[in-house]
């Protein structure tokens, strides 16, 4: 599941900020989906938006499959993040 979200939305260009938002989001509940959505919707298209909104419709299916997902999918951002500040930092 994790690799095809990266696969479909590109997250390693996501912005970790705005999918551990959308994770917080999510985390409390239910109840807050349609919240999530409706601000998502309102934001401009692009790869952090398109897969939070694709979790956000996902809420039904398995909570905790899902969460378990936003974690591993924000791991592997930051891993993705740091390891692009180590090749880039020695040229600055």
């Amino acid at each position: 599941m994790i690799e095809t979200l990266q696969e479909q939305y590109h997250l390693e260009c996501a912005s970790l900020e705005d999918l551990k938002k959308c994770a917080n989001l999510l985390v409390k509940g239910y109840q807050e989906r349609d919240q999530l959505i409706k601000m998502l919707m309102l934001l401009p298209r692009y790869p952090a938006r398109d897969a939070a909104l694709h979790l956000a419709f996902m809420v039904d299916q398995d909570e905790v499959v899902l969460l378990e997902a936003i974690k591993e999918i924000i791991k592997t951002l930051e891993t993705s993040i740091e390891l692009k500040l180590k090749h880039i930092l020695p040229y600055m």
